[in-house]
């Protein structure tokens, strides 16, 4: 009984403290705009400098008529087979991403790229590396994975062989 008089009081206090607009309540350091709280902001960028680097290695090396898209989600080009588990499965892949995918001037996807820097070899990246392996092996979708310090040059010349 105690506790619940003390967490009403408690609410009471906040709403009277936030009504006159002495205190303004800001959760995990979201920006406040005219008194709105501001979910959202744009990226510095979307490539760390290696990404970048491979990336337009990848546009120097590839023919014009195929297309480099970076950091797209699996979702966006690899679909769940309908049927039992479809749901389960669809839901595995929403939340990964591949960052780069190379598609032909169909925007077909040709091969998906890995770019795996140290925290790759974390076991929760490891994992993680494991299941889109998989994922796009049953969806027979070609994986390369490069490591930062490898020649990119030499990378892409072995990528332009799924073309």
């Amino acid at each position: 009984m105690y506790v619940f008089l003390f967490l009403l009081v408690c609410l009471v206090v906040i709403y009277i403290i936030k009504k006159n607009n002495k205190i303004n309540f800001v959760i995990h350091h979201v920006p406040i705009v005219d008194q709105k709280i501001v979910g959202y902001k744009k990226r510095f960028r979307i490539m760390n400098e290696s990404e970048a680097a491979l990336f337009f290695e990848l546009r120097k090396q590839l023919p014009k008529d195929c297309y480099v898209f970076p950091y797209m989600r699996i979702a966006d080009v690899v679909d769940a087979v309908n049927g039992s588990g479809f749901y389960r499965r669809r839901n595995k892949i929403l939340p990964k991403h591949l960052d780069f995918v190379v598609c032909n001037s169909n925007f077909t996807p040709i091969v998906a790229i890995e770019l795996n820097g140290g925290y790759h070899r974390r076991p929760d990246r490891i994992k993680m590396d494991e299941e889109k392996e998989e994922i796009l092996k049953d969806a027979k979708l070609p994986l390369v994975t490069i490591r930062v310090g490898d020649s990119f040059a030499d990378a892409v010349l072995s990528i332009r062989s799924y073309l």
